[in-house]
């Protein structure tokens, strides 16, 4: 039987996890190679999931020279970003509205904790019609530290006065399951990738394909910290 110890709260991540922003993101970062003159594979574009933007731009750089433009590429990829954003909206990830409500019937506080810088935080949240679904928002520019530093956790868990070691966290890259557990929280890894990272497969204490799982597994009055 599975053994999940009781918590005080759910820390979620945002991209990949409760928003499909990644797939925006790709296509964005595909096109405005493209229109560079440069190629990004599906391949290495996964690789990119969960990593701060200080880490992608040393990604880019390794695979395609210190001569990539790198600043014209991200405004670029925004603009096209942008426009998909605005005329598609963002969408979200199956079992998250059910996930919250049932934390909502609980009484279990809980959080959004991303790498995104608060402004595009807050502007995919808008796309995606969440705006104000989590009152508490912890983002890159909050710490000193991205993912996989664990600077983002204990800020979120001390923003919900909660330990961090009461805190389960729920991510989907290896960046994020890295920074949650060194920070001490139990960690759920739920992929946005078709193919599971072992990496942070090693690292979670729990593996789920989907959120819907987290409902009947994770989020039930007998895993609460009384």
């Amino acid at each position: 039987m599975l053994k999940i110890p009781k918590f005080s709260a759910v820390i979620f991540d945002l991209d990949g996890l409760v928003l499909d922003t990644e797939s925006g993101y790709r296509l964005a970062w595909q096109e405005a190679a493209a229109h560079l003159g440069y190629s990004l594979s599906q391949e290495f574009l996964h690789g990119l999931t969960g990593l701060t933007g200080t880490a992608i731009t040393h990604e880019l750089f390794n695979l395609l020279g210190a001569d990539f433009p790198s600043q014209l590429f991200f405004e670029l990829s925004a603009e096209i970003w942008r426009h998909h954003a605005e005329t598609q909206g963002i969408s979200v990830k199956s079992g998250v509205y059910d996930c919250l409500a049932k934390l909502i019937q609980l009484n279990m506080p809980y959080a959004l904790a991303t790498n995104s810088r608060k402004t595009n935080a807050l502007e995919c949240l808008r796309y995606a019609n969440l705006d104000d679904s989590f009152p508490n928002l912890i983002c890159r520019d909050d710490v000193s530290s991205g993912k996989p530093a664990p600077d983002i956790y204990y800020a979120t868990a001390h923003a919900l006065s909660v330990d961090i070691a009461q805190c389960l966290v729920l991510e989907d890259s290896y960046p994020g399951v890295l920074a949650a557990v060194t920070a001490g929280a139990y960690c759920v890894y739920v992929p946005s990738t078709p193919k599971v990272d072992v990496n942070a497969l090693q690292q979670c204490h729990l593996l789920l394909m989907n959120l819907e799982q987290a409902l009947d597994l994770i989020f039930t009055p007998s895993n609460l910290a009384q």
